[in-house]
């Protein structure tokens, strides 16, 4: 039902009691409504097209949500058609349902015209490399679109070199997540390249694809001119030892970073004292995640000379490592003295 704040929000239980075409039309315009949220409901073609109808002259409607829906590239077509002719809507999401390539061709046309769209999420589908590149054409020039979600979507290498392509001219795009997708370190160099260039990008999320030590150093060497990126999360990869390197180097000199995220990516005692040496010298990073790196008793100790020289590091994860119990309570201690939160759990 519609809440105080104008939001309406449809489940499958609604939907079983009588939601249909008609209904859904009119809910869509009314004009008290500033969030539509469907989630978890099994319509049919008929009734994305009632939706769609009612969402094209929508003038108030700001955010729109559909999630696991089964939403398929047909819908997503007529749906797409509203969107081309709204001018209110700022937020949509997509996530959890099933568009592939083409419909996510037809929703990069709307975005190509629209000057209100802001934040997309169109996490777990199955866009592909093709889906992405459509979308990346859209992202070239958009004037608004400030945060892309486009997590589980199947895609790799041709799909991250598209969106590489289209950050080097975008000026709007701050937030991308690109979580547990198929990247490899052709893309990943791609993505990094045009992070050299790219001046609006803030949080960049690439966790679980299948980028190494390739990326790892093209990232370092873009760190070294780009000053806006403020988060990067890269868990879940294989940096190893040297990517931890390469990366420790380009932390000495970049002054933005703040969030890094090296979790699970193989960089043990010798990347750990490598980073340790940049903690020393950055005053700007204060969270770093190295939680699963197979850290020991050498790497804690580095760790334990940084703190007592410490930089700017606030937040440190070391979950889940090969740290020895009476290690973890100097670590505790020192960081304690220098204001460290560590997190050994």
């Amino acid at each position: 039902g519609t809440t105080n704040d104008g939001a309406l929000h449809l489940t499958s239980e609604t939907y079983e009691y009588g939601i249909f075409p008609g209904l859904l039309k009119a809910l869509a315009r009314r004009s008290d409504i500033h969030e539509f949220q469907i989630s978890d409901c099994k319509m049919a073609s008929r009734d994305y097209d009632a939706l769609a109808e009612g969402l094209e002259n929508q003038t108030h409607l700001e955010t729109f949500r559909i999630n696991r829906c089964s939403v398929s590239d047909r819908d997503a077509e007529s749906l797409s058609d509203a969107f081309k002719m709204n001018t209110s809507m700022m937020n949509l999401d997509f996530s959890g349902n099933d568009i592939g390539c083409i419909g996510a061709e037809h929703l990069a046309e709307a975005f190509k015209t629209s000057e209100v769209i802001k934040h997309i999420n169109l996490g777990k589908n199955r866009i592909a490399d093709h889906g992405l590149v459509e979308l990346s054409n859209a992202f070239k020039n958009s004037p608004c679109i400030k945060e892309v979600l486009l997590g589980e979507n199947n895609f790799s290498d041709r799909g991250a070199g598209g969106l590489a392509n289209a950050l080097t001219t975008n000026k709007s795009i701050e937030t991308i997540f690109l979580g547990s997708n198929r990247v490899s370190d052709e893309g990943g160099v791609a993505l990094a390249g045009a992070l050299k260039t790219n001046t609006t990008l803030e949080e960049f999320h690439i966790d679980a694809n299948a980028i190494g030590q390739p990326t790892a150093v093209a990232f370092a060497e873009a760190l070294l001119v780009n000053s806006t990126l403020k988060t990067a999360d890269f868990g879940y990869n294989k940096f190893g030892p040297s990517g931890a390197l390469a990366l420790s180097e380009a932390l000495k000199k970049n002054t933005s970073l703040a969030y890094l995220d090296l979790g699970r990516n193989e960089i043990e005692n010798g990347g750990v004292r490598a980073l340790a040496e940049a903690f020393v010298m950055n005053t700007t990073l204060h969270t770093v995640d190295l939680s699963f790196n197979n850290i020991g008793e050498e790497g804690a100790n580095a760790l334990l000379q940084a703190f007592k020289k410490n930089g700017g590091l606030k937040n440190l994860d070391l979950t889940m490592n090969k740290i020895p119990e009476e290690d973890k309570q100097f670590l505790q201690e020192v960081g304690e003295l220098n204001s460290i939160k560590i997190k050994l759990a």
